[in-house]
């Protein structure tokens, strides 16, 4: 997978109403391994647009579910999710903290 285009791949960026392209996106960065891509992904939960970081924390969650070692190194980005206001992002960095 192409990291530069990775966001592309978003529910929100694909017009879906739904979790599919999210939990596809996760399923193909697992079997890539994609250090980039997954970077990516971590860097947009800081995102202004609330659909973005929350597509982005529901791939995080899916690849954490199948393979935590790929998020690991990213412990620090989901302890600032503790400080926001956004409830998902808040609840998605425990969530992988746990782990």
């Amino acid at each position: 997978m192409n990291s530069s285009d990775v966001l592309d791949n978003l529910a929100c960026s694909l017009g879906a109403n739904n979790e599919l392209p999210n939990i596809a996106l996760a399923h193909a960065l697992c079997e890539s391994k994609d250090a980039d891509a997954i970077s990516k992904i971590v860097d947009a939960l800081q995102s202004s647009d609330t659909a973005i970081s929350n597509d982005c924390i529901k791939v995080l969650y899916e690849i954490g579910e199948r393979n935590p070692e790929l998020i690991a190194d990213h412990y620090f980005s989901f302890i600032q999710l503790l400080q926001g206001n956004n409830n998902r992002l808040i609840w998605g960095g425990m969530t992988h903290l746990r782990r």
